[in-house]
């Protein structure tokens, strides 16, 4: 799969390639230049709002709302046959395109996750197999039998695009973010016939003993209780980060202080993302995402505040979820573009071939495309952008020094960027097991 780039003026012709106006109406008239003459209110003077409610309420043609559309769980209209959104998307990319931004793999991939999330429900429900699936089955396997004869004419972007294919299928039968499960529960996986409902530590063999010593540490020395698990869709990174900065933020010594000062830095992030050449018509809905979602831990007089209850409920909605990751993607790499001072090109390697890349490849092919995992460039980028201090375990199979009672330690790495322990919260802690991110948690219950 090639990446392609689109203008922004592609968002403006989206309805209709997806046939949101073409039946009895007259073509569009050619698209004007929009100037904006409103004064941006800050994130917290402003009300909160949802998506549903603004689409609902004033149409906004030739705004971002069009490519909000592409994430939501609506269907488009049933008046003409539906066409599937990468037909749609391809007959996009091939109109005429100036001045281009990128926004190609995470555009095509949050409508992906989308449209998984919504057809999953009858996916995840397990019946018996019948005498058709077994029909179906077999033709499936043979079907795969004579593709794979095809496999070495494929390029590595083909081959890598297959990889992911199957790689969301199987990951989408978790949700993208999942309820708090004790670590003891983590620890069956890598030793299922142990007893681990308890306090106690034992059974350190088989290959995963060192895994087990280390989960054990985290448990009796390191005060970590839990782990929330998300969905391994190669967003899992931005996911459990957002889902802790908001939660650091809901526990915070003073909340309204915490939101404030998050919501101010935030708004300020958004220059940066304009001098990297992403335009405000793409990237300001994923934004108040982002925002919205932080304003309601202390929202205004009559509205209910942010519980973790509910705040999972809105990681759980692939509209709201997907959306703050594409905004957490843009801002990670308009940080590396732009921040020489850093020099972040040392660790720009190609994750597969081990070479060197420039930034712009980094970015483009690592960085912006949703779906793919982010490492230490990604994680340094984003915590200084966020000023926020992040904290990785390191869950592997490493040997190490172990104490008395046969625990082994395990490693944190930890980035603590300038000012970001100005709001008192305390810091980001996600567990990461090789490809995966998950949060660390202190209780069993929040």
């Amino acid at each position: 799969m090639s990446l392609t780039t689109v203008s922004s003026a592609s968002f403006l012709n989206i309805p209709r390639v997806f046939g949101l106006g073409r039946a009895a109406s007259p073509p569009p008239s050619p698209p004007r230049t929009r100037t904006r003459t409103r004064k941006r209110q800050s994130p917290g003077s402003r009300p909160a709002r949802t998506r549903d409610n603004r689409r609902a309420g004033r149409p906004r043609s030739a705004s971002a709302s069009t490519l909000s559309s592409l994430i939501s769980n609506r269907p488009p209209p049933t008046n003409e046959p539906r066409t599937s959104w990468r037909e749609s998307l391809r007959e996009l990319d091939k109109q005429p395109k100036s001045n281009t931004n990128r926004v190609d793999k995470w555009r095509l991939g949050v409508a992906d996750a989308v449209i998984a999330e919504a057809g999953n429900s009858a996916d995840v429900a397990t019946t018996a197999p019948t005498v058709g699936d077994s029909v179906r089955s077999s033709s499936v396997g043979e079907s795969r039998a004579t593709e794979s004869h095809d496999l070495q004419s494929l390029s590595d972007e083909d081959i890598f695009a297959l990889t992911q294919n199957i790689k969301n299928e199987e990951a989408s039968r978790r949700p993208l973010v999942s309820p708090i499960s004790p670590l003891w529960e983590l620890r069956l996986e890598f030793s299922p016939t142990a007893d681990t409902t308890d306090s106690g530590v034992s059974d350190y063999e088989g290959p995963s003993a060192n895994v087990l010593r280390k989960i054990d540490w985290l448990r009796t020395h390191g005060g970590w209780q839990a782990i929330r698990r998300t969905r391994g869709d190669g967003d899992c990174f931005y996911r459990s980060l957002a889902f802790a900065y908001i939660e650091k933020i809901m526990t915070a010594p003073e909340p309204g202080l915490a939101v404030a000062t998050s919501l101010s830095h935030l708004e300020s992030t958004l220059p940066l993302l304009e001098r990297a050449g992403f335009q405000k018509i793409v990237f300001e809905d994923f934004y108040e995402a982002f925002a919205e979602l932080i304003q309601q831990v202390v929202p205004a007089p009559g509205k209910l505040p942010l519980t973790n209850e509910s705040l999972l409920e809105q990681f759980q909605n692939p509209e709201i979820s997907n959306s703050i990751v594409v905004f957490l993607r843009l801002l990670t790499s308009a940080y590396i573009r732009l921040s020489p001072e850093d020099d972040f090109t040392p660790f720009l390697i190609h994750p597969d071939t081990g070479e060197m890349v420039d930034v712009r490849t980094f970015v483009e092919t690592f960085v912006e495309a949703t779906g793919r995992e982010a490492d230490h460039p990604q994680i340094m980028a984003l915590s200084r952008a966020l000023r926020v201090r992040i904290e990785v375990a390191y869950l592997d199979n490493s040997s190490g020094k172990q104490l008395e009672d046969g625990t082994l330690p395990i490693d944190f790495v930890k980035f603590s960027p300038e000012g970001s322990d100005e709001d008192g919260t305390k810091p980001v802690v996600l567990l990461y097991r090789p490809g995966h991110y998950d949060t660390l948690e202190e209780k069993i219950d929040p």
